[in-house]
């Protein structure tokens, strides 16, 4: 397991998308962690989904934040005043963090490398690329960054405030 989590980061590092990797992961047969867990006879959640054995974007977007990887141990991430009340997410500066519990899985350059890109947003194409407008085209009514979309093979700039969907086609001579 510890080898395909160096994978995974090392596969974001040079440039792959969540989506890309998982894909790449799948057509190896490669188990994912719930799976994993099931095989080894590890405890585990009962998956709710038929296609629970896939490895799926989430997955591989929990995985690239969690500092667990680098040895530390993280808890308190969701808490709340009362018992009664449902546990709500709780902002970083809550949390405790206690570093070097463990052998890290990964190394620091590594992980800082990849909390960069992370931090980016930005979305690599399948081909492992960045885009050109990637975090700089920005919507003109309500200053949101953009994102690339693709319908029936034509590519456009869509803005990514949920409240106004405004489309706008554009098209690069690589496309």
């Amino acid at each position: 397991a510890a080898a395909v989590v160096r994978e995974v980061f090392t596969l974001f590092a040079q440039g792959y998308g969540k989506t890309a990797i998982a894909r790449m992961l799948n057509d190896r047969g490669i188990p994912n962690p719930t799976e994993y867990k099931r095989l080894h006879g590890l405890r585990y959640q009962q998956p709710k989904t038929k296609n629970s054995t896939l490895w799926k974007y989430f997955a591989i977007s929990d995985m690239l934040i969690n500092e667990i990887y680098i040895g530390n141990m993280v808890q308190g991430k969701y808490g709340s005043g009362s018992y009664k009340t449902k546990q709500k997410p709780r902002p970083k500066s809550e949390w405790y963090v206690v570093e070097g519990t463990h052998e890290p899985i990964i190394d620091r350059e590594l992980w800082d490398r990849v909390q960069a890109l992370v931090e980016q947003k930005a979305k690599p194409f399948d081909v492992g690329t960045i885009g050109l407008f990637a975090r700089k085209a920005r919507c003109a009514n309500c200053g949101y960054t953009m994102r690339s979309s693709k319908n029936r093979g034509r590519h456009y700039l869509q803005c990514s405030n949920r409240g106004k969907r405004r489309l706008y086609r554009f098209f690069y001579l690589c496309w």
